[in-house]
């Protein structure tokens, strides 16, 4: 395509069901494919020894296709409810170090944004079919994979993420006027900014503050949640558009904290609904990741609204906040989906025992992860702890400009 606690008054919440929908995915339906016949790694030979360094595990890619050596990507792509895509183009015209960084995306960033990897993970199988058609999207995966593969293992050499996100913000520049685009246009203009944003969590970029900007414009210019239209893309985009809002908020400004978490936190819940309709054999965990959520949400509130009898008030909540963390099974999915929880509990600590439970916590992810706004996050938390309880801390986390969930 052209570039066309618990406190006083505590938050009410209610029980909000979300529909999920069943699809007939394989495991192995990932990137630009459908139906098993064949695996295909295509990778170029002077990344061998970046494939070994990662210890890179590759997802098999599935087509039919006369030529195998030229496996054709199926002319739609039945996962979606509606045929958003018609994908013609070949696997064999997608550039090796372009297929690299797709699957380095499906197999390092993709699980981190998901409370469970499985194949549902919209951050794979919608949104890597769709870089497969669509240039802008294509751009904004491949400068996000590029971002953290050099953060993780130094200077690779065979491409410059700082060039490929500076021709997506281009393309994002092309696109400005929505309304002169179809509704799969606008809608894949959101993907990309929403590949982005997670790109501001991997590099720490202060961009962050710009490109949440850039997603509430386009929300709106196509008409608000209602004009982003019907079916699974659309359901996903807003189920992760509701959780970055209530994260990204007190990150932006006290004020916007406020409102926001007041307004969406339920709706913020979506994404976990949907995973608990999929796997109810962990419907457990998923309501003790809503729990702790919305125990940090009010932390938060009450003191952005100072409605604490005084400044340590919180540490019951934050010690019960701890104790779940503790008691998070071993072998149970989502743990990296607490980050956020974490991190605002971390912030209202003041007892030693709670910064340094927290501070493990956020230094163990970001062992995993290698996403920078944690050492980021840190450094703030640092800077919070040295003031005491001279500081409303839910006023510091603004200054960094950084997107920590």
């Amino acid at each position: 395509m052209s570039d066309q606690s618990r406190s006083a008054s505590p938050i009410k919440y209610t029980d909000k069901p979300v529909k999920a929908r069943q699809y007939s995915l394989g495991v192995d339906d990932r990137l630009c494919g459908e139906t098993a016949s064949q695996y295909v790694r295509i990778y170029p030979p002077d990344l061998a020894r970046i494939e070994d360094q990662i210890n890179y595990e590759r997802i098999g890619l599935d087509y039919e296709s006369e030529d195998p050596m030229l496996p054709d990507i199926p002319s739609t792509y039945h996962s979606m409810e509606t045929p958003l895509i018609s994908l013609r183009r070949t696997l064999s015209l997608i550039d090796p170090s372009k297929e690299f960084l797709l699957t380095y995306f499906s197999t390092n960033i993709a699980p981190e944004m998901v409370v469970i990897d499985d194949d549902y993970n919209g951050f794979r199988y919608l949104i890597l079919p769709i870089a497969c058609y669509d240039e802008l999207v294509m751009d904004a995966v491949l400068a996000v994979s590029a971002f953290h593969l050099t953060g993780t293992v130094g200077d690779h050499g065979f491409t410059d993420p700082n060039g490929l996100y500076t021709r997506t913000i281009r393309r994002l520049q092309g696109r400005k006027d929505l309304t002169d685009y179809d509704l799969s246009t606008q809608q894949f203009l959101v993907v990309a900014i929403i590949v982005l944003l997670v790109g501001t969590m991997i590099t720490a970029s202060s961009d962050f503050p710009i490109v949440f900007r850039l997603l509430e414009s386009a929300l709106e210019a196509m008409g608000g949640e209602l004009g982003i239209g019907d079916g699974e893309l659309p359901e996903f985009l807003l189920r992760e558009i509701r959780k970055m809002r209530v994260y990204a908020a007190p990150l932006l400004s006290q004020e916007t904290g406020v409102r926001d978490i007041l307004s969406g936190a339920e709706q913020s819940f979506d994404g976990l609904e949907y995973y608990r309709t999929l796997h109810p054999d962990h419907s457990s965990t998923f309501e003790l990741i809503i729990k702790i959520r919305k125990q940090a949400y009010n932390i938060y509130i009450q003191r952005a609204l100072g409605t604490t009898i005084n400044a340590n008030a919180p540490d019951e909540s934050i010690e019960w906040i701890k104790g779940m963390i503790e008691s998070f099974p071993d072998d149970a999915p989502g743990e990296q989906s607490l980050v956020w929880a974490s991190f605002i509990a971390a912030s209202a600590s003041y007892m030693p025992e709670h910064q340094t439970f927290f501070q493990a916590f956020l230094q163990r992810h970001y062992l995993r992860n290698k996403f920078l706004n944690i050492p980021k996050a840190l450094e703030l938390l640092k800077r919070i702890w040295s003031q005491g309880t001279r500081q409303n801390w839910t006023l510091l986390l603004p200054e960094p400009q950084v997107f920590i969930m």
